[in-house]
C-alpha cells in the first residue's frame, strides 16, 4: 500500500513540482533543492535515539560509511518486520559494495535487493526510502573509491524499478547536486546521473518486472544496451537505450535521426510475426516491452517467434494522406541508408 505524505511546509509541494517537471533541466534541479540538504531529512527521520541525545553529532555519525551490519533501520519505522527487512537490506548493500565478504555476485545481490522491494511495497513502500539511505550512508566518507563507486551504482539500479518518496525526493537530489563536483573515482559522473534519471523514475512509476542481469551488469559498465528498429521496406537501424528509455523517446530519437520536422505522425509499433500489430504506449519502457516477449503464459521463458519493433506511419487521416507519409519516410531512408 502506497504511504500517503503530508508536506512538511510549502517548500517542499512548491520544489517537487518543479523538479518532476519533464522538461526539468539538471540545472533546474539543482536549482530547486538547493535549500535542501541530507543532514536535514535525516534529523527529522532518523531512528538516531538509540545513539545518544538528538544532536547533529548523533546523525553525522549515523549518515557515515562503515563497515558493520546495521542492528535496526535507518529510518523510524512503525513495524518492526519492516525494520528487520532493512538489516536484512542493509546486509546485501554491503555485499554489493564488497564492504562485506560474499560468496554471491553483485548482481546476486542487486537482485535480492529488488526482490526484497518487490515483495514488501506491495504492502509498505519505507523500504525504498530506507535502502536510498542506507546508500547514502554507504557513499558518504568512503575510504574506498571502488566501493562508492558501487554504491552509487547501486542506486542507479534501485531507481530503475521504484522512486523515492516525494517526500524524500528533494532531500536526496540535494545530497546527489552535492557530489556532482566531488574528485574519488566515478562520483561526479554517478551523482549527476542519478540527478537525472530519479525524476524520470518517479513520472514512470514501479517497473513491471525485476531487471535483466544484462541491465544490470550494463549499469554497472555504464554502457547504453542496443536495439534494433525496423522499417516497412525491411531496413532497419540501431540505437542506444538505458533502464529508462520510453517509447516516446525512442520515436523522437528517430524523427531527429532521419530530420522529419515533426515526430507525430510516426510511433513505434510491436509487429508479430503473423504481422498483427500493437501500438506502443508512450510511457512503455522499451527493455520491459522487449522483457514481456520472452515470457509465456506460464511463467515461462521462451525465444521462439518473437516480435519485432517497426516505426512507420500511425496517422491514417485518409489513405492517400497515410500513402504520402510513408513515401516520404522510404525516401528519406533511401538517403540516409542506400
Amino acid at each position: 500500500m502506497d504511504q500517503t505524505y503530508e508536506w512538511d511546509d510549502d517548500r517542499e509541494e512548491t520544489t517537487f513540482t518543479k523538479i518532476t517537471k519533464k522538461d526539468a533541466t539538471i540545472e533546474d534541479i539543482c536549482k530547486a533543492v538547493e535549500a535542501f540538504s541530507i543532514e536535514e531529512f535525516a534529523e527529522s527521520n532518523f531512528n538516531y535515539e538509540r545513539k545518544g541525545l538528538r544532536s547533529h553529532a548523533a546523525v553525522d555519525k549515523i549518515l557515515c560509511w562503515k563497515d558493520e551490519p546495521l542492528e535496526t533501520s535507518l529510518i523510524i519505522q512503525d513495524d518492526r518486520e519492516v525494520s528487520t527487512t532493512a538489516v536484512q537490506l542493509f546486509h546485501h548493500v554491503m555485499s554489493y559494495m564488497c564492504d562485506r565478504k560474499s560468496s554471491h555476485s553483485a548482481t546476486d545481490h542487486a537482485i535480492a535487493i529488488i526482490n526484497i522491494l518487490y515483495r514488501e511495497c506491495n504492502v509498505n513502500d519505507a523500504l525504498t526510502d530506507e535502502i536510498c539511505m542506507q546508500i547514502c550512508k554507504q557513499t558518504t566518507n568512503n575510504p574506498s573509491y571502488k566501493s562508492n563507486d558501487r554504491g552509487w551504482t547501486l542506486l542507479l539500479v534501485v531507481l530503475t524499478c521504484f522512486s523515492p518518496s516525494q517526500n524524500l525526493m528533494p532531500y536526496l537530489l540535494s545530497y546527489c547536486m552535492s557530489n556532482i563536483n566531488a574528485d574519488i573515482g566515478e562520483c561526479a559522473a554517478l551523482a549527476k546521473r542519478v540527478l537525472l534519471v530519479c525524476p524520470k523514475s518517479f513520472r514512470l512509476g514501479r517497473r513491471l518486472d525485476v531487471p535483466a542481469p544484462m541491465e544490470l551488469e550494463a549499469l554497472w559498465g555504464r554502457e547504453d544496451l542496443s536495439v534494433r528498429i525496423y522499417f516497412l521496406d525491411g531496413r532497419s537501424t540501431h540505437t542506444l537505450i538505458n533502464s529508462w528509455t520510453t517509447v516516446c523517446d525512442i520515436v523522437v530519437s528517430m524523427a531527429t535521426k532521419l530530420g522529419c520536422l515533426s515526430h507525430d505522425p510516426y510511433w513505434l509499433f510491436e509487429v508479430e510475426e503473423d504481422g498483427s500489430e500493437r501500438l506502443l504506449d508512450e510511457n512503455d519502457r522499451v527493455l520491459d516491452v522487449l522483457a514481456s516477449w520472452h515470457v509465456t503464459v506460464d511463467g515461462g521463458y521462451t525465444d521462439e517467434s518473437l516480435p519485432t519493433l517497426v516505426y512507420k506511419v500511425r496517422v491514417c487521416v485518409s489513405p492517400t494522406y497515410t500513402l504520402a507519409l510513408t513515401l516520404t519516410l522510404t525516401l528519406t531512408l533511401s538517403r540516409l541508408c542506400p
